[in-house]
């Protein structure tokens, strides 16, 4: 399983990689079908201290955004520290017609701490699931997303938008192929297909296949906006529980 702490390890040794002319910030790109036939939307989601949360994705309108405590707790089994953390929140995303999708969304994330001599060792691994309701003539649909160590680490999910399904797959190469051993992103898949990449990392962003119906792209849309948030709460929920 691999360990979210560790993500946030390499997330620090990029930040400093950026301040080095040495290197290039991490990124992804799509494959060269989805790039041709795609636009790409800008993701934004900036957390306040004393004021509530912005997240924005351009040509779109993101409103009642709304995030809750931290719900949770712990127990010691024989020197093993084993945790676990909810955050819930939600948000309605409208494209330019007015049509809407409203998400409902948990993060979940379970961890187990080991103290070992001069510190400790913590591995965990986070989930997420979201309702959408349609309103305005927005579509029903839903994404559950969790990992999965039997598949090398990699982290799955299926979103459901109306009456279709597409698949949903971490990406953890860079733009030029590099194996980076943390999540950079999520592809939408639908069959064998790439029909939608979001970068979580970076410059935040999301390209969509030009052709895709435009209610399923809204559902794209709520879904990309909901993995952002997940990213950065997830590794708010790591680092509490790697001081524990």
């Amino acid at each position: 399983m691999r360990s979210v702490v560790s993500q946030l390890n390499l997330l620090a040794a990029s930040a400093v990689c950026l301040l080095s002319a040495a290197c290039a910030p991490l990124s992804i790109k799509p494959d060269s079908q989805l790039a041709a036939e795609s636009e790409a939307s800008k993701v934004t989601y900036e957390r306040h201290l004393l004021s509530k949360d912005d997240a924005k994705i351009s040509g779109y309108k993101i409103e009642d955004l709304d995030i809750s405590w931290t719900l949770g707790g712990s127990m010691a089994i024989k020197g093993v520290q084993i945790g676990g953390q909810t955050k819930k929140f939600k948000f309605t995303v409208r494209n330019e017609q007015g049509q809407g999708v409203a998400a409902a969304c948990a993060t979940d994330y379970e961890s187990a701490s080991t103290k070992l001599l001069g510190g400790s060792l913590t591995k965990g691994r986070g989930g997420l699931d979201c309702t959408f309701t349609g309103k305005d003539g927005g579509q029903d649909g839903s994404i559950v997303v969790k990992g999965t160590p039997e598949a090398g680490d990699e982290i799955t999910g299926r979103l459901v938008t109306g009456p279709g399904a597409l698949h949903t797959i971490s990406v953890d190469k860079d733009s030029n192929g590099k194996v980076r051993g943390m999540v950079l992103g999520y592809e939408v898949r639908n069959d064998e297909r790439s029909v939608a990449l979001l970068q979580t990392i970076g410059e935040r962003k999301i390209w969509v296949l030009k052709a895709m119906d435009p209610l399923q792209k809204l559902s794209v849309m709520a879904a990309g906006m909901a993995l952002t948030i997940h990213t950065e709460v997830l590794s708010d929920m790591a680092e509490s529980a790697s001081k524990n």
